[in-house]
């Protein structure tokens, strides 16, 4: 009987921790698990791991994977690359996938990697484990990227996955649950769960629809539920979160799982996020009744010329309905809003405060984006790369330029985010008046959320120690360290007081 497939999934890492085990490996570790191969995974940012290169090296000796698969984020995509270069002259076929190498593919064979996957991995990883097996020729394997001497040959597309019930639950009972759960209520609390693929809408600044197609693709309601099921009775999972860019889109699937969980009884709380022009008030109240706690609205402007120019397609008087309606369904309704398009001016800045603060009442956090970041494969990354020179940013600074705090980084940038996004000057630049507007709208951000913590001491001690930062900073930066590293070196002060990353 010949020996199984071995694969080995490997997740850098980064800045971002994994409280639950990423869904693009564990579908993939799912249609892996079903072509009967041998599965190792080892996620690097995993909350409670601490793998180190040579655990990693150990792994693959002992192991000796036929194949190496590991996803690319734009952001750390240095720490992938890092990882082939460990791998460099092991007889593995090393797979890049992921939304950077779907775009820029033949930078990652340029970096080690033998193959990348561009677009979804499912069916393209099931035909590589089958090349493996010397069952199929790599020329006839679509929607991936290989290199043959010193040219690149870019396989044709591979068409999306229109039915997503075709695809397997995510295999995250194929992790280390160690990785993720430090108590037993860690990983429990919370499961995670996308339930469509693709955007048919063209906002400039986002990459979803360059990465993962235009065309909206969903799991049936019955699919959504029996995850849910699985999930409970697997991890006694009492909160969803739905990673769909626009669950709502298809209001017929909706309804109906919504109706499901009501008939079931399913003990669980959810939330989601979707557009403003994807809503209505029937709608939200079925999707209370059946246990949605929040919905993430995608606003990033308040002025309405940069929404027409980003591409938006909505208006302000449709996020104030939205608003209306969510609230008054019983549903929290979050917002997120993108600062700095390069156009901006002092003027527009200040109109999108002024309209969140508007709005405020009816928000219970606006999520913390911050800077804009020009992402390879959207339109503002190709129109403005030349002229602002971040045509391969990733490549020269990389992670840490932007998501590594200093270690004079003052509490008031941290106290509740646990990465800064105060990206001035990095990608364009902007007026000293601009950035005053940007760092009032922070300000303003930072203090609504957090008035909406419950507990009265996090809620009066996070603004004290906001404010008390702020004062010290403003007189003087080395004031403001010396003071709270002195407090926390006698106290062990924890100035971590974040949303659910």
């Amino acid at each position: 009987m010949p020996e199984k497939t071995k694969i080995f999934f490997i997740s850098p890492k980064t800045n971002f921790r994994h409280f639950s085990p990423p869904l693009n490996l564990a579908s993939l570790a799912a249609v892996a698990r079903e072509k009967g191969c041998d599965i190792r995974i080892m996620d690097f940012s995993a909350r409670y791991a601490n793998y180190s290169e040579g655990d990693l090296l150990s792994e693959m000796k002992s192991f000796q994977p036929d194949i190496v698969c590991v996803p690319i984020n734009t952001i750390f995509a240095r720490q992938a690359f890092r990882v082939a270069e460990l791998l460099n002259g092991s007889n593995s076929l090393k797979v890049a996938g992921g939304p950077h190498p779907t775009v820029v593919p033949h930078e990652s064979l340029e970096r080690g990697f033998d193959v990348v996957v561009r677009g979804e991995g499912e069916k393209s990883l099931s035909d590589l484990i089958d090349y493996s097996r010397g069952e199929k020729s790599i020329k006839d394997i679509p929607g991936i990227s290989h290199k043959v001497g010193n040219n690149f040959i870019d396989n044709p597309p591979r068409k999306p996955i229109m039915n997503l019930d075709e695809i397997p639950f995510p295999a995250i009972e194929l992790f280390n649950e160690g990785d993720y759960a430090g108590t037993k209520n860690d990983f429990r609390d919370f499961g995670i769960i996308s339930s469509s693929r693709g955007c048919p809408y063209g906002c400039i600044f986002c990459a979803v629809s360059s990465t993962s197609g235009k065309a909206f693709r969903f799991r049936s309601a019955e699919q959504m539920v029996a995850e849910i099921e699985k999930l409970i009775a697997g991890y006694g999972i009492n909160y969803v979160v739905f990673l769909d860019d626009i669950f709502t889109f298809n209001r017929e699937r909706v309804m109906e799982f919504c109706r499901l969980v009501i008939e079931k009884e399913l003990k669980v709380k959810w939330e989601c996020s979707t557009r403003v022009d994807a809503v209505d008030a029937d709608l939200l109240v079925t999707m209370a009744a059946a246990g949605c706690a929040s919905i993430t609205y995608g606003f990033e402007s308040g002025d309405e010329n940069t929404l027409k120019r980003i591409g938006k397609g909505i208006s302000t008087e449709q996020m104030k309905t939205a608003l209306k309606l969510t609230t008054e369904s019983g549903i929290k309704a979050n917002a997120n809003f993108v600062l700095g398009f390069p156009w901006e001016i002092a003027e527009t800045a200040a109109i999108t405060r002024k309209f969140m603060r508007e709005i405020s009442s009816k928000v219970s956090i606006f999520i913390p984006s911050y800077t804009l970041m020009p992402f390879p494969g959207t339109k503002i990354f190709e129109e403005f790369k030349q002229s602002n020179g971040f045509d391969n940013w990733w490549n020269t600074e990389g992670e840490e330029k932007y998501f590594v705090e200093a270690e004079d980084t003052p509490v008031f940038h941290k106290i509740f985010y646990s990465h800064p996004h105060l990206l001035f000057d990095v990608f364009f630049k902007y007026s000293p008046e601009v950035k005053k507007e940007f760092l009032r709208t922070i300000d303003f951000i930072i203090r609504h959320n957090l008035r909406q913590d419950s507990n009265i001491f996090k809620l009066f001690g996070g603004l004290f120690l906001y404010n008390l930062s702020k004062t010290l900073f403003s007189i003087s930066p080395k004031l403001e360290l010396s003071f709270f590293n002195l407090v926390r070196a006698i106290k062990n002060l924890p100035l971590s007081l974040k949303v659910r990353d």
